[in-house]
């Protein structure tokens, strides 16, 4: 969604309501496709005394597999998102300001960009996930496999090798 910012950058006090939905659900993540639900956005644009601002937060779903026991999960996210906008700029870049390029803005990859960095890199299914079995791969939240997994398990062999 490309919207139109002159008139918000020559008028002080003006402000522009902008609420969307954006569907991300064919974004491919390691292979899977977390955000299952549409990403909804309300804010809008401000200008503040001649500093026009993008304001607001994006809510979305996003289902992942847990990282120890394979489980999908299902979560809500939010991020905040606030960029001062600009029509130039000069010398170092800043990501506290998006340059505007004929008063016009592409709000989408904004929110996009920021909901894409606002995922958890790391996914549970509870905090106190006890994950897989080493030796036979059974969900260990679901009980205790009957496999020794201590007599054939490399690494606890090579750290008690180590240790000894």
């Amino acid at each position: 969604m490309q919207i139109e910012l002159r008139d918000i950058f020559i008028t002080d006090g003006s402000h522009l309501p902008v609420s969307l939905s954006l569907d991300l659900s064919d974004t491919e993540i390691s292979g899977y496709y977390p955000l299952t639900t549409p990403v909804s956005f309300d804010g809008g644009v401000y200008n503040h005394a001649g500093a026009v601002t993008l304001e607001g937060s994006a809510q979305y779903g996003y289902t992942a597999p847990c990282d120890r026991c394979g489980t999908e999960c299902t979560e809500r996210g939010r991020v905040d998102i606030y960029y001062t906008l600009v029509t130039s700029a000069s010398g170092d870049d800043n990501d506290d300001y998006l340059v505007i390029l004929d008063y016009k803005l592409e709000v989408d990859s904004v929110i996009r960009s920021d909901v894409l960095l606002s995922l958890p890199t790391k996914h549970l299914c509870k905090p106190e996930c006890r994950g897989l079995c080493s030796s036979c791969g059974m969900n260990l939240n679901l009980g205790s496999c009957s496999c020794n997994d201590g007599d054939d398990n490399p690494f606890a062999n090579a750290l008690s090798e180590f240790m000894s």
